[in-house]
């Protein structure tokens, strides 16, 4: 890994991939490296029979090649001296009259019957929830990361355990990649509000600048496709398209259908803060 800068802040990476050794009568045995191929281009009527442009490096030098831990081990050294590095907010600093004033006017689920679930994220990021309803209430889901995020789900669950909830909908997707976690909530809108501003806070690290974006969706917006596959149970539309599941985790059974939204464009988006401040 090198940089582009010399204040050593933002760095290059590149990906060569392993072709094998040689010997060289100066540096002795050298480990040889290749450019990842990429797909062929449609146009291209005869592909290049030139051989591939290889890059040596000696055993002194092979410290620089890193694997996945390595690469993310140097980053963490980088990150420390990252200028984008602001301090994140407590639950008590993500005030309660800011979250109600967002929900109040991008949270349409507690005014339109028509409209099936709001998801609400912070801006750059996949860190956020879905509010959906459900018999008899509403339902707050999430969409861990657990090979990005290892610790995302059991903060979640930890939260949600403090507030004597269990997920009622738990399961592995995009083969691991992905853990589907539902929640039954409060009805009442002080305690949801209570409960997103906990979320952001204690789960996502929510910073002093960040942007909630939400995005709201109604009967009429979902496909067609999402609908039928919203029969199955345990099927959300943010997972209709998806791989299919694999089993629910041990002593949990995903029940009912659900109609959630995934994020995808922006229908609103809110600076956290007093009305005044927005």
């Amino acid at each position: 890994m090198h940089f582009y800068d010399n204040d050593l802040v933002l760095p290059m990476i590149d990906t060569p991939v392993y072709v094998g050794q040689e010997t060289d009568q100066d540096e002795g045995r050298l480990w040889l490296f290749k450019e990842p191929e990429g797909p062929p281009s449609p146009d291209e009527q005869d592909p290049s029979s030139e051989p591939p442009v290889l890059t040596g490096f000696s055993d002194r030098q092979l410290h620089g090649i890193v694997d996945f831990d390595g690469l993310m081990q140097r980053l963490c050294e980088i990150a420390v001296d990252h200028p984008l590095k602001p301090v994140a907010q407590t639950a008590d600093e993500l005030a309660d009259r800011g979250f109600r004033y967002a929900l109040s006017r991008g949270c349409e689920i507690f005014e339109d019957a028509e409209c099936v679930s709001v998801t609400i994220t912070i801006r750059f990021t996949d860190d956020g929830l879905s509010l959906g309803r459900r018999e008899g209430g509403y339902e707050m889901d999430f969409f861990a990361h657990p090979r990005h995020d290892p610790y995302e789900a059991s903060k979640i669950l930890t939260l949600f355990a403090a507030v004597g909830v269990e997920p009622h909908v738990d399961y592995l997707c995009d083969r691991g990649r992905t853990r589907v976690l539902e929640f039954s909530i409060p009805s009442e809108q002080d305690s949801i509000v209570h409960l997103c501003r906990r979320v952001f806070a204690e789960v996502y690290s929510m910073r002093r600048g960040d942007v909630l974006e939400y995005h709201p969706l109604k009967r009429a917006d979902i496909p067609l496709a999402d609908k039928l596959a919203a029969l199955t149970p345990g099927t959300s539309s943010r997972t209709a398209n998806r791989i299919q599941p694999a089993e629910p985790l041990p002593n949990v059974v995903p029940t009912g259908a659900r109609l959630v939204h995934h994020p995808s464009l922006a229908f609103g988006e809110l600076r956290l803060g007093k009305p005044s401040e927005v």
